[in-house]
């Protein structure tokens, strides 16, 4: 595979990741191009960073998809199960409140719409998991903040392609602010 043309940024700098892994992001791409990196798969590259290079868990991913970004095997927002993005706003409401929004049908429908979608699990008040219309899945993370705030995340994973991925934080920020002017305080 092609290595990227354009310098696009990677997640961390080379001297943050140097101090926690002892090389550069250049040395490591290095060191996968040298084990034939961009013909191994995910789970490979990851398992060749821990068993030869004794990288931790963590570090064996970011340096894995950084990896394959950079040598155009995996796209921005790519994973194994399709393309993936979150939108996140901080709201004055309880989560309580707010995952009550989520559950509550005739509530969901003030500030999401008629979107066809269905309630898979329920961790109230932290979490939810909805299956949406297009086959993606979609979950919402609820964080309690102090003065009865709550920061919201919303996930939605399974996405067919960076298109979407686009077409949907501008969806979830829209529908995220209605939320707030409709259960904020």
């Amino acid at each position: 595979m092609p290595t990227r043309k354009s310098a696009a940024p990677l997640s961390m700098t080379d001297s943050a990741v140097a101090t926690k892994t002892g090389k550069t992001w250049p040395q490591w791409f290095a060191v996968l191009d040298k084990a034939k990196g961009t013909t191994l798969t995910h789970g490979e590259i990851a398992a060749l960073l821990g068993a030869r290079h004794d990288v931790g868990p963590w570090w064996r991913q970011m340096i894995t998809v950084e990896y394959e970004r950079a040598r155009g095997m995996r796209a921005k927002h790519q994973t194994a199960s399709g393309f993936q993005m979150s939108s996140t706003r901080t709201i004055a409401a309880s989560a309580i409140e707010l995952f009550d929004a989520w559950i509550d049908p005739a509530r969901r429908r003030t500030w999401l719409g008629a979107v066809k979608l269905e309630v898979r699990t329920t961790h109230p008040p932290r979490k939810l998991r909805l299956l949406w219309n297009d086959g993606s899945t979609v979950e919402a993370h609820f964080l309690p903040k102090p003065a009865g705030k709550t920061q919201l995340t919303v996930s939605q994973t399974k996405l067919a392609d960076a298109k979407s991925v686009a077409r949907m934080k501008t969806f979830w920020s829209a529908r995220l602010t209605k939320l707030r002017d409709v259960v904020g305080r």
